[in-house]
């Protein structure tokens, strides 16, 4: 099996996007928009729930919002009247809440909301660790857009990992990926020596990992865009957001 820092080609541009995926499967009527927009909502529903834990819910709270969110818009269809072309799929999910959240008349509806039934999975403790750790300071909106920026990161490292995994390169990966985030807390040379290989030799690898995680970052936010014209664009954006 090839290696995932062998010099492989990686594509640049998408045709379809995962949000322009949802638009059209609902405006067609298939069942594909729904499961499209599933995922799309279980890879990115922290950022909701941290922009309701800054607006002062609690985190059980801040949880049943998100999720009653979730119910009423797989629900109601509401998707189907979303137009990518005229905003990201994180515009459209931000703009989302904010409406539900002004339709509750009080707090006690989120108790009443689908039976009881959860549309999506939601692990409050991981959401709440990911909250705990950005800066007080932030408005609701602009913790939004970082813990956004942040997922986008984690999903396209998730799927970095797994190409390593596939190629039975997990150690290799573990040790390299601390260097494309800046958390890593070795050198070049005892992460070269962990790895058996020159520093300059690590130093042409660690070239080869930025390269493919930079295809699966752009691959992952062209899910969330309505064309690949877009994405250098939100590249920027989510740049902005994490040092905001």
């Amino acid at each position: 099996m090839q290696s995932p820092l062998s010099n492989s080609p990686t594509c640049a541009a998408f045709a379809t996007t995962q949000w322009n995926v949802v638009y059209a499967a609902a405006q067609s009527q298939q069942a594909g928009a729904r499961d499209a927009l599933t995922q799309l909502c279980h890879n990115y529903w922290t950022p909701l729930y941290a922009f309701a834990r800054r607006q002062g819910l609690g985190p059980h709270n801040a949880r049943d919002l998100v999720q009653g969110f979730f119910e009423s818009l797989l629900a109601n269809r509401t998707y189907a009247n979303a137009t990518p072309t005229r905003g990201k799929f994180r515009t459209f999910l931000i703009g989302g809440l904010k409406h539900y959240q002004n339709g509750l008349r009080d707090r006690a509806n989120a108790q009443k909301r689908g039976g009881g039934i959860a549309v999506l999975p939601l692990d409050e403790n991981i959401a709440e660790s990911h909250y705990a750790a950005n800066s007080a300071s932030l408005t609701p909106e602009k913790i939004y857009e970082r813990q956004w920026a942040l997922a986008v990161i984690d999903h396209a490292l998730d799927n970095l990992r797994a190409e390593f995994d596939e190629a039975g390169e997990r150690a290799t990966f573990d040790t390299m990926a601390p260097f494309l985030t800046g958390d890593s807390e070795q050198s070049y040379d005892s992460a070269s020596a962990a790895l058996g290989v020159t520093p300059s030799a690590f130093k042409a690898q660690l070239h080869r990992l930025r390269v493919r995680f930079r295809a699966h970052l752009r691959r992952e936010i062209a899910g969330t865009v309505g064309t690949p014209l877009e994405i250098d664009e939100e590249m920027r954006h989510l740049r902005a957001a994490l040092v905001s």
